[in-house]
């Protein structure tokens, strides 16, 4: 299953790079690092170190996937959403309206509490004894 997150990481850098191709690297990008006094070579390594810490990302992910399985893995990243969130608003809320509780992300990070408590709740099923080998 970790081949999985090698091939993501793999396509999402074949992406970036048709676009930069279609849409030309000078339009997109090199103009822009120029004009700031930028490097396009650091900004080409920057990429390269952004696309394997993706790769990294993505092989963690599928290994952790395929190890602990899908459910703990969604429960985890609820738990991860709901520290994010919170995190955000105590810590940014002051200085960048964007990371305010909104409506909407109450919303979210309440049904994701909900779920995850919902989860926790439920009796776990016992295992079913293995039949002896006949």
């Amino acid at each position: 299953a970790t081949y999985v997150g090698g091939v993501e990481a793999s396509v999402l850098l074949a992406h970036n790079a048709v676009l930069l191709l279609a849409r030309g690297a000078d339009k997109l990008y090199l103009k822009h690092i120029l004009k700031h006094q930028g490097d396009p070579t650091t900004v080409f390594i920057v990429y390269i170190a952004l696309w394997f810490a993706d790769l990294c990302h993505a092989l963690a992910h599928y290994a952790l996937l395929a190890g602990a399985g899908a459910v703990a893995l969604t429960l985890s990243r609820g738990v991860q959403m709901l520290f994010v969130v919170g995190i955000a608003e105590l810590a940014f809320c002051g200085d960048d309206s964007r990371a305010c509780l909104t409506p909407v992300k109450f919303a979210s990070v309440a049904s994701v509490a909900f779920g995850i408590l919902l989860y926790a709740s439920k009796p776990k099923r016992p295992k079913r004894e293995l039949l002896p080998a006949q």
